[in-house]
């Protein structure tokens, strides 16, 4: 009984060995065809007070992915946050449907790895865009507005398709300039800020973007003013302030680019006697003393 036993085994190993060298030999199944595609969003690059950071994320923002061309591939998705977990839709119209995404699978045809190609921004990605308008509004006294400068992106050709889904590192792609204003002693006692306005002057606010290019921002607008954000709460003991906006980066010619400050009737000015750049991704800092001798009072 023990001989027919060892017999059969051996007989069905020989079996499995004949059909192992089969040119008929089912494949391998992707378990992860068809599987849906969650998505992770965080923000790298530069802090903003008011601007998008891993805290203040994004609410909304436009999702492309390219699985080589199959019925698997999605063209400028609007991804919403509700309830703490990214949804796809098909439009940022109110009633627009939602929609599912898929992997197409973990491999191709040849049972190789599958790299996606995935672009993300905060604004929209039509079909064979290579370049987009951006602008900065010029008014950022708000919060809000600062948001709305920030402008986000994300490109990669090498996403690995995985049960897990999608990480986006969304990055700050606008330039940031920040304030830091220390007031005169002739403003002492003052417990409420005194400052009535900060205003940056001589940077475009609109230029166009190309992120494959050589040099990414190009047909930038004429000049403009731009009002910052008071970012950080004035201090009535230190008579300090810091004012913020988002600007589009920009290399600005010398005696051109420069802030205002008005402090009631008065107006306070500082331009640059060098060129200004402005980098994408970048914060830019400056910090001045305003009043007394310390800077230039343009109404006297």
């Amino acid at each position: 009984m023990r001989k027919f036993f060892y017999l059969a085994m051996v007989s069905v190993a020989a079996i499995f060995a004949g059909c192992s060298n089969d040119e008929d030999a089912l494949q391998t199944t992707d378990l992860l065809k068809d599987t849906p595609i969650n998505v992770d969003v965080m923000v790298s690059g530069i802090h903003t007070r008011a601007g998008y950071d891993n805290i203040a994320l994004p609410t909304m923002f436009y999702l492309s992915i390219d699985q080589n061309g199959t019925k698997y591939d999605y063209t400028n998705i609007v991804m919403k946050c509700e309830e703490g977990k990214w949804v796809a839709y098909e439009s940022a119209d109110e009633n627009a449907a939602k929609k599912q995404l898929l992997w197409e699978g973990s491999t191709n045809a040849e049972g190789t790895a599958n790299p996606v190609t995935v672009t993300a921004a905060t604004f929209p990605l039509p079909a064979d865009a290579t370049s987009y308008t951006l602008s900065a509004q010029t008014n950022q006294s708000t919060a809000d507005a600062v948001k709305a400068s920030d402008h986000l992106y994300y490109p990669s050709n090498a996403v690995k398709p995985s049960i897990d889904g999608i990480s986006l590192s969304l990055g700050h792609i606008m330039s940031k300039i920040a304030v830091k204003l220390t007031l005169g002693t002739e403003y002492a006692g003052i417990e409420s800020n005194p400052i009535t306005s900060v205003t940056a002057f001589g940077a475009s606010a609109n230029a166009t973007y190309s992120p494959a290019a050589a040099t990414p921002w190009s047909n930038q607008s004429s000049a403009s003013e731009i009002r910052l954000f008071p970012s950080v709460e004035y201090d009535s003991e230190n008579r300090t302030a810091t004012y913020e906006a988002i600007l589009v980066p920009q290399t600005i010619g010398a005696n051109t680019f420069g802030v205002e400050i008005r402090i009631g009737e008065k107006t306070y000015e500082w331009k640059s006697a060098n060129a200004f750049t402005l980098t994408g991704g970048k914060n830019c800092t400056l910090e001045m003393s305003v009043g007394n001798a310390n800077s230039t009072n343009t109404n006297e």
